[in-house]
């Protein structure tokens, strides 16, 4: 419930919410690992999604290109269209991180951290 009361959580809902009805929950999930990627390899991607000056037309044709080029799946492409015409494309790397959790909260995943007194190896 707390990731859903966030801006990037309601994004995130909405999306995983027509990702499921349509069946294509792990391909949306791929494509947003794929622009989660995207993102944190081109300091020139992420300072344009975050800049005022660029216009709702041209940040979508850059969303639109971005998409075709990654081969996303056309319910994530829309989706990066509504981000763009809305203006919250810069939101992106925090709705990737909500719509991870929603996903695997929904398989029942529960993430945990490790603390050991004595160094772990991969046997352990």
């Amino acid at each position: 419930a707390g990731i859903k009361a966030s801006l990037a959580g309601r994004y995130a809902s909405a999306l995983f919410d027509l990702a499921s009805e349509a069946g294509t929950v792990s391909a949306v999930e791929g494509d947003l690992e794929n622009l989660e990627s995207s993102l944190r390899e081109s300091a020139e991607l992420r300072s344009l999604i975050r800049n005022p000056e660029v216009k709702r037309s041209q940040l979508g044709r850059v969303v639109a290109g971005l998409a075709a080029h990654l081969k996303l799946s056309p319910l994530t492409a829309n989706f990066l269209g509504v981000l763009a015409q809305n203006r919250r494309v810069g939101d992106m790397p925090a709705i990737i991180r909500a719509f991870a959790m929603i996903a695997a909260g929904q398989r029942g995943e529960v993430a945990a951290e490790v603390t050991s007194a004595h160094p772990l190896s991969d046997a352990s």
